[in-house]
């Protein structure tokens, strides 16, 4: 591949692409987009009507599951408009970024300002996200379970309302939007609260059951972006990708595409699968699925244990 260059100035040496293909590759489909939004939002209500009509409450957290991986795919929403790839004006972006990440108790402005913190320090030590590995298999399970997670949402949308913002949030403008976000997120649980004292047993359905799943399943499937990569400023082989299907890949918009991501930050996920063809195997980390990930991490640790248990009874 010659007479290229890539998206990103900061790895103008790592992948090259045609600029012709660079440009088709970056179209947005705004259309495809807002049906794409709509089908899954219409598929996720009718789940939940079906739960509350016709399946016994003792088997509804079955359906709770699914809706809540379904809920990841408004995280990836959110995502995508925080980078600008899922609509042409900055404003469309910026407003689809807002609702979606309130329906996941998300500070939209919070996230984008922590996100690109996360692109600009990739695996350095000013890297926003967490770092490190997971000293035993109690560490990962009460981080699996998503609990640390949504007390971190709390914490921060608490902490932008008393006026303590993150270091991330740099300019007036970010902390004035941080703090515009957060509210609404308040009265966006206001209104929630309200739809569960009129139906207690169809916002159950359609709402807090599946969202008590969403966050473990943010982590089961973000864990693994950069969770034992390589620490380099190299999307090659400091980021995973996973290739789980068509059907995850639909509700998760491709998400799981990240070392690609990461090459392209603000090119739309649908084009995704394509630089994948033509990166072939030149990424370092590639899953062929979530649960290959989780299992072969699962014993890793429980090893690291047996190993630290033979230590100690050498020594003793």
């Amino acid at each position: 591949m010659s007479n290229i260059h890539t998206e990103n100035p900061k790895f103008p040496e790592i992948v090259r692409f045609p600029s012709n293909i660079l440009l088709e590759l970056n179209k947005k489909t705004p259309i495809r987009n807002i049906l794409h939004i709509l089908f899954c939002t219409g598929l996720f209500i009718l789940l939940g009507l079906f739960n509350t009509q016709y399946v016994p409450w003792y088997l509804w957290p079955l359906l709770w599951l699914f809706q809540g991986f379904m809920m990841v795919g408004y995280l990836s929403i959110s995502h995508d408009g925080a980078h600008f790839s899922l609509f042409h004006r900055p404003w469309q972006n910026l407003l689809c970024g807002r609702l979606c990440s309130l329906v996941i108790l998300q500070c939209f402005s919070v996230y984008r300002a922590y996100h690109m913190e996360h692109h600009a320090h990739t695996a350095t030590d000013k890297d926003t996200e967490p770092r490190g590995e997971f000293e035993d298999l109690k560490d990962y399970l009460l981080c699996l379970s998503g609990i640390q997670f949504a007390l971190d949402i709390s914490l921060t949308g608490w902490d932008t309302l008393r006026g303590k913002y993150a270091d991330y949030l740099k300019t007036p403008g970010d902390r004035s939007a941080a703090k515009q976000d957060t509210l609404a997120l308040i009265a966006w649980l206001f209104l929630m609260l309200m739809f569960t004292w009129q139906a207690p047993q169809l916002t159950l359905n359609l709402y807090w059951g599946p969202i008590l799943f969403y966050f473990p399943a943010v982590i089961y499937s973000g864990l693994l972006e950069h969770y034992g990569c390589e620490e380099s400023i190299n999307p090659l082989t400091n980021t995973r990708s996973v290739r789980p299907g068509r059907i995850f890949n639909f509700f998760d918009w491709n998400a799981g595409y990240h070392a690609e991501h990461h090459l392209f930050p603000a090119m739309p996920s649908r084009s995704y699968p394509k630089v994948a063809s033509i990166l072939g195997s030149s990424l370092k980390y590639i899953e062929t699925s979530y649960f290959q990930f989780h299992w072969r991490l699962i014993q890793q640790l429980l090893n690291k244990k047996q190993a630290h248990r033979n230590l100690t009874g050498a020594i003793s």
